[in-house]
C-alpha cells in the first residue's frame, strides 16, 4: 500500500498496516477539501505560539513516538516551554500512540492524572 506523503512515516508498530488502511480509508472517505486546507495550513504556519506555551499553569503531560516524523521537534518544544511540563517518548512508536500503543498510553495517563488528582 502506497499511503501518501501525509501518512508516511506516521505509524511503526507491528499494526500498522491494518491502522494504516483504516486511517487511509478515513481520509478518503472525508470532504477532501477540508483535509487539503487543514494540511496547507498546517504544514504552513510559522507561529508555534511559544509565549502562549509559557503562560500555562496547569500539568501537562507531552507524549511523541520516537518514529513520529511529524511531532517530534514540536513535541520537544511544548515540553522545554510549559513550565513543570513532563514529557515521554515512547520507543518503536510513530505519531498515532493511542492506537499503537493503548496500553501504554493508558497507564501513563492513569499515572499522570492520578499524581495531580486534587
Amino acid at each position: 500500500m502506497n499511503p501518501g506523503p501525509f501518512f508516511r512515516g506516521i505509524m511503526e508498530s507491528d499494526a500498522s498496516e491494518e491502522l494504516m488502511a483504516r486511517s487511509l480509508e478515513i481520509v478518503q472517505t472525508g470532504d477532501r477539501n477540508v483535509i487539503a486546507s487543514f494540511v496547507r495550513s498546517f504544514y504552513t504556519d510559522p507561529d508555534p505560539c511559544v509565549e502562549g506555551l509559557r503562560k500555562i499553569t496547569c500539568p501537562v503531560l507531552v507524549i511523541y513516538g520516537e518514529k513520529d516524523d511529524l511531532f517530534i521537534e514540536s513535541s520537544r518544544l511544548m515540553a522545554r516551554e510549559i513550565p513543570g511540563a513532563r514529557i515521554i517518548e515512547y520507543k518503536g512508536v510513530g505519531h498515532m500512540s493511542a492506537l499503537e500503543a493503548p496500553g501504554l498510553l493508558a497507564g501513563d495517563l492513569m499515572a499522570f492524572v492520578a499524581a495531580h488528582a486534587a
